[in-house]
């Protein structure tokens, strides 16, 4: 068996989006194992589909319990429209479960968790791997949402939390990333049950994910953390249509990105004539696949 595992964390809904993304990742690393997870809070229904999908390809699949600790109001919920009244909830939370796990149950020395729109381009020369038998709390790209400006004072992140860093043009990444086994299992074994990791270590940071992960940055209960960047294999759709980047001539040029986070449709994206698909997003994934495809087949 492998030491790593990926792990695509995603709801029902995602299932055909996820088959796209195990795809364009057995294109360049056929020699990885692949799972699939579900976390969300108690309106979430069992992820039947997701299960049924992993049944048929043989790979496994975690269902979280629910999150029944976290919950807002359903009228909140309703008016948040980041926070989708079944997956409300603490995304860090939600990551350490899963990575849990995969830890305890199928003894990986590694969990790498990916969105389950994070298409895959090329080889990535083991950019999250190569910290495989080390000790860390959470590796993660840093994403910019302007990439054409770099990062030049790292310092700054140290001091931010997460309400800090939803006002700035960083994020750090949901759609490939990594909690250390010593971490997770140091976690569970402190605090006894994710409840109690929540309330006694994650509840005062904001739910989101990619800006509650700061607090972690550089450290948190003495595990190092990494953010990834310079060298940064992740791109974000949203830089595309904020900035009017070219997808395709950037990414060929730019052989440092090894990973799209696909996201949502930018502002005023049209699907070209003959895209595949029913609905704006089905248009949108469907052609950022086949443009993947493309610059795959290139390499």
């Amino acid at each position: 068996m492998n030491k790593i595992i990926y792990v695509f964390c995603g709801l029902d809904v995602h299932r055909d989006t996820i088959q796209k993304s195990i795809k364009s990742l057995k294109m360049v690393r056929d020699d990885v194992d692949i799972g699939v997870a579900t976390f969300g809070n108690a309106n979430l229904p069992p992820s039947v589909a997701l299960q049924k999908m992993c049944q048929e390809m043989q790979i496994p699949f975690h269902d979280c319990p629910r999150q029944t600790f976290n919950l807002m109001p359903l009228q909140k919920m309703v008016n948040t429209p980041h926070l989708p009244a079944d997956v409300d909830c603490c995304e860090l939370t939600g990551m350490i479960q899963i990575s849990t796990h995969f830890y305890q149950n199928y003894d990986y020395e590694m969990v790498i968790l990916m969105h389950p729109d994070t298409l895959t381009i090329r080889n990535y020369n083991n950019t999250i791997e190569k910290y495989l038998g080390k000790d860390y709390c959470m590796i993660a790209p840093l994403i910019n949402l302007e990439p054409h400006n770099p990062l030049r004072d790292e310092d700054i992140l140290s001091r931010m939390t997460g309400l800090d860093i939803s006002r700035t043009r960083f994020r750090v990444s949901q759609a490939v990333l990594s909690f250390g086994k010593r971490y997770c299992l140091h976690m569970f074994e402190k605090y006894g049950s994710f409840e109690k990791i929540w309330s006694r270590a994650y509840s005062n940071y904001v739910k989101w994910g990619d800006c509650s992960a700061i607090n972690l940055y550089p450290s948190h209960e003495e595990f190092e953390s990494i953010l990834l960047h310079g060298e940064t294999q992740l791109l974000s759709q949203q830089s595309f249509g904020e900035h009017k980047i070219d997808y395709q001539q950037f990414l060929q040029q730019n052989k440092k990105f090894n990973f799209v986070h696909i996201g949502h449709p930018p502002g005023g994206w049209h699907s070209p004539p003959g895209t595949p698909g029913r609905f704006r997003k089905e248009y949108y994934i469907n052609w950022l696949n086949l443009l993947v495809s493309e610059i795959q087949e290139k390499l």
